[in-house]
C-alpha cells in the first residue's frame, strides 16, 4: 500500500503545516525555577509539581524555596531513590538514609523522615513489614511539596486539594442540611426542589 509522502504526528506544528517539530519545554514555565517540567497546563507550558500545586500568587516564594541549597539537596535525594526502585534493599538504604539527612537539614520533622511499618500479609501470614523504599520515596515526595507550599503561604499552612474539598462539601451539605429529605423525594427528581 502506497502511503503519501510524511506521516504526521501529534509532535508536528498543525498552524505550520508540519514546517517544524514542536518541542516540549524541559524546565519549570515559573519564572527562575530549577526544576523540569512534570505537568503541562498547555501543550507548550508546563510546571514543576510545586508550582502545580501553589496558587500563582505564591510561585515566587515556592520558586525562592526550591533554590534553596537544603531543598536542591532533598530533591536530588528524591530523585535519586525514585531511580533505585529496581535495586535492592542494600543499594536503596544508603539512598534513604541521604533522604532522611537532607530532609532534617531542609527542616522537616524527623517524625516524619523515619521508616513506617506497616501492617500488611506476606505469603499469606499477617505480619508487620517496613514500608519499601518507594512508597517511602512517595511518601516523603507529597510531605516535602506540603512543607514547600506551607513554607510559602502567608498563613504558614498549606490547606491540601483534599482538605479543601472537604471543607467545601461540609459548606455544601450544611446548606441544604434542611432541604435534604425534599431533594431526595422522588417526586421531585427532575424538578427543582424549593
Amino acid at each position: 500500500m502506497a502511503t503519501s509522502g510524511k506521516k504526521r504526528t501529534s509532535a508536528f506544528d498543525d498552524a505550520q503545516d508540519g514546517g517544524y517539530q514542536r518541542l516540549l519545554p524541559v524546565r519549570c514555565s515559573a519564572d527562575g525555577c530549577p526544576l523540569r517540567a512534570q505537568v503541562f497546563t498547555t501543550p507548550d507550558r508546563g510546571v514543576c509539581e510545586y508550582h502545580f500545586a501553589a496558587d500563582t500568587r505564591m510561585w515566587d516564594r515556592v520558586t525562592a524555596i526550591l533554590r534553596d541549597p537544603k531543598a536542591r539537596r532533598l530533591i536530588r535525594a528524591l530523585d535519586a531513590l525514585a531511580a533505585s526502585y529496581h535495586l535492592s534493599t542494600r543499594a536503596t538504604n544508603p539512598i534513604i538514609c541521604e533522604v532522611q539527612r537532607a530532609g532534617l537539614d531542609f527542616g522537616m520533622s524527623e517524625e516524619t523522615l523515619k521508616m513506617q511499618q506497616l501492617l500488611g500479609w506476606i505469603k499469606g501470614v499477617q505480619g508487620y513489614f517496613i514500608e519499601p523504599a518507594q512508597t517511602y520515596e512517595y511518601r516523603i515526595s507529597r510531605e516535602f511539596v506540603a512543607e514547600v507550599l506551607g513554607r510559602a503561604s502567608e498563613r504558614g499552612t498549606f490547606a491540601s486539594a483534599r482538605e479543601q474539598a472537604m471543607a467545601w462539601t461540609d459548606k455544601a451539605l450544611a446548606a441544604i442540611a434542611g432541604r435534604g429529605r425534599q431533594i431526595m423525594d422522588p417526586s421531585n427528581f427532575g424538578r427543582e426542589a424549593a
